[in-house]
């Protein structure tokens, strides 16, 4: 299996780049009809994550629907479906990432399979980012089919981002042409 190099991101990254992350999670399902290709199941997957967020949320005194989630089926060398997602500090500004990683992980491991969720570390943004938004390719170099989340309010904090005023730095001033001669 082929990964994209450091220069072939999914363009998501860039997006994913301008928002601060509470959580990095991956998790994988003992149940094998939840690794598999297919539409049945990335329903189930679907389905498993959206019960896990809601119990977090239920446990935290926390709204779902306030989460900036970002969330990625991702098959590995041996082509067993698992997820990957972020958590952004939106709609979690009065959890601490420790007790919300914590709580995730308790339940994903209880509920699902192995996990490994923790607080996002920004010293690692990019390295994590790159995780999450790598493509993956078959032996033919065929991209993989990886559907992804993108919760309604990170769509709201990516179009807010993207429309955020650039501000320019001011032109150098004019170089003549005179000053390229000998």
């Amino acid at each position: 299996m082929k990964v994209l190099s450091e220069k072939e991101l999914n363009p998501i990254a860039y997006h994913l780049a301008k928002v601060e992350w509470a959580i990095f999670g991956t998790g994988t399902w003992m149940d094998d009809s939840a690794t598999a290709y297919s539409e049945a199941a990335e329903q189930i997957r679907q389905r498993g994550f959206h019960r896990f967020i809601w119990h977090t949320c239920s446990r935290l005194k926390l709204r779902p629907r306030n989460l900036a989630i970002y969330g990625k089926t991702e098959w590995g060398a041996d082509m067993r479906g698992h997820y990957n997602f972020l958590v952004a500090r939106h709609g979690t500004k009065n959890t601490p990432p420790e007790l919300l990683a914590a709580t995730m992980q308790d339940y994903w491991s209880k509920k699902h399979g192995l996990a490994l969720i923790e607080p996002f570390d920004v010293n690692r943004q990019l390295e994590g980012l790159r995780y999450q938004s790598k493509q993956e390719f078959d032996a033919s170099g065929n991209p993989l089919w990886h559907p992804e989340f993108i919760s309604p309010v990170l769509h709201a904090l990516f179009r807010k981002n993207a429309a955020a005023t650039i501000i320019l730095p001011p032109l150098p001033k004019q170089i003549h042409a005179e000053s390229f001669t000998a």
